[in-house]
């Protein structure tokens, strides 16, 4: 279904961004900190965006927050287990994490709540019918910007895993060969 398929590539997006942004704060000086902060904030964005789901086009803010009491609850539960895997020894040892301090939640949550934002904007435009108008006649377009996007994202991916230094090489790699390979064809037409 075509508006499944934008609200994933809508939810992907800003999760993605703020997750890599996290990593790559803290990837250089403690990497168990950058993957607890990574996986810490993927889970504030599900937090966030299993309360975004309830509705396909009514607004977040216009919904009783108590009236889906499994929602609730199974909040309440996740957020319980997410401490738990961060704050006890035992299962710090199995999920490799380490305790994040308070201003790391204060960093991790507003830019998980940024779903938030990017899915009232979508359904206010979803309300109004633009999206699917707009949509249906570009779906090139879109296409081409997905894959673009996904591009960049893997790009920013690698740089943030492996380091300025992997890309440099990788580059540095290419650039030989190039050389390389003007050298062979140059000798081959003389």
């Amino acid at each position: 279904d075509g508006l499944m398929a934008q609200r994933m590539f809508l939810m992907a997006l800003p999760m993605a961004i703020g997750t890599l942004h996290l990593f790559e704060g803290y990837f250089e000086t403690d990497r168990t900190k950058a993957l607890t902060i990574s996986l810490t904030t993927l889970a504030v964005f599900q937090w966030f965006n299993a309360w975004n789901c309830r509705h396909e086009s009514k607004s977040i803010f216009r919904m009783n927050p108590f009236s889906n009491t499994f929602l609730v609850g199974a909040t309440a539960i996740v957020i319980f287990l997410q401490f738990a895997a961060l704050h006890t020894p035992f299962l710090q040892k199995i999920l490799h994490t380490t305790p994040l301090s308070l201003s790391e939640w204060l960093v991790i949550i507003p830019i998980a709540g940024s779903i938030i934002l990017v899915e009232e904007i979508r359904k206010f435009f979803y309300r109004r019918k633009l999206v699917y108008i707009w949509t249906t006649r570009n779906q090139n377009f879109i296409f081409l910007l997905v894959l673009l996007v996904g591009i960049f994202v893997l790009a920013f991916s690698l740089r943030t895993y492996f380091g300025n230094s992997f890309c440099n090489r990788l580059w540095a790699g290419s650039e030989r060969e190039v050389k390389t390979f003007r050298e062979d064809t140059r000798g081959e037409s003389r």
